[in-house]
């Protein structure tokens, strides 16, 4: 998954402010370099599209966002993932968003279409990371928006299901009403079959 540069928001709950501060350009394995230590936060292996590390979800909230998110990726081939982890342990959310979105590869290796949703519940944090080939729809303004009016004032009341799927809901509606991406995932797709840990979908 190729990826640019979003936003990082810091949720400060407790006392209802909202800190937002732009992310870095990065250097990497998909054109992003890390900087901080990287040691005791380790990337979880692919195993879902949503994966609760923080037990904040019901089972079947998790199964109600997971359709939603299936729904998605068949109507627009975006593969969307939601991960939620008990804390950060020291480390720089945007480095590590980075650190997971590279590893799991997201979205079509052609037009490089993934979307990373990643939530760090102790820090009160979220961050939305999106693949080159939806950086002109998914914009950083936009991205903005959706974690600042749709995710940001659930999550204050503690409710954690309602923000992500506000969310999703929000993602789903802007890459589905869009004819110049509809124009861009109906081509045929160009990745090569590829062999990995992640499992198929």
């Amino acid at each position: 998954m190729k990826l640019r540069w979003s936003f990082l928001f810091l949720l400060f709950f407790s006392a209802g402010l909202f800190v937002t501060v732009q992310g870095q350009a990065l250097q990497g394995i998909s054109g992003h370099s890390e900087n901080g230590a990287i040691e005791g936060l380790e990337v979880p292996p692919y195993r879902d599209r949503l994966m609760d590390l923080a037990n904040v979800l019901q089972p079947a909230e998790t199964e109600i966002l997971k359709g939603k998110m299936i729904f998605l990726q068949l109507a627009t081939t975006t593969q969307l993932a939601i991960l939620i982890i008990p804390d950060l342990k020291g480390q720089v959310l945007e480095n590590y968003s980075l650190r997971v979105a590279n590893t799991w590869k997201l979205g079509r290796c052609d037009i490089n279409n993934g979307v990373l949703l990643l939530v760090a519940v102790k820090d009160r944090a979220t961050r939305i990371e999106t693949g080159l080939g939806l950086e002109f729809i998914l914009t950083d303004e936009t991205c903005k928006q959706i974690i600042e009016k749709e995710i940001i004032p659930f999550f204050r009341a503690g409710d954690f299901y309602r923000g992500l799927d506000s969310g999703v809901t929000s993602i789903t509606k802007i890459l589905t009403s869009s004819q110049e991406y509809k124009d861009l995932y109906s081509r045929p797709c160009t990745c090569a079959v590829e062999t990995g840990s992640k499992p198929n979908e």
